[in-house]
C-alpha cells in the first residue's frame, strides 16, 4: 500500500521574494508537498498598492522555486 504524501500550503502576499520566504518554503517542504498560493493583483491593490511585479511574473517565480510541488 502507498503512503500518502502529506500537502503543506502557504500563502504569499509578497511580491518581492526574500530569503524569509524561501526559508518558509524549504521549512514546509520538511512536512510535505508544499502548495503555495499566490494572491491575485486586485487582492493585494485591495489592501496595499497596486502590485508592482504582476500575477503572471510571480506565479513563474513561485512555480520556479526547488520544493514548490504546486
Amino acid at each position: 500500500m502507498k503512503k500518502k504524501t502529506k500537502r503543506v500550503y502557504c500563502a504569499i502576499s509578497s511580491e518581492i521574494i526574500t530569503r524569509k520566504e524561501i526559508h518558509l518554503i524549504n521549512k514546509a517542504s520538511e512536512y510535505g508537498d508544499v502548495t503555495v498560493g499566490i494572491l491575485t493583483d486586485k487582492a493585494i491593490a485591495e489592501y496595499k498598492r497596486i502590485p508592482l511585479i504582476k500575477f503572471e511574473d510571480r506565479f513563474e517565480i513561485i512555480s520556479n522555486i526547488k520544493y514548490v510541488k504546486n
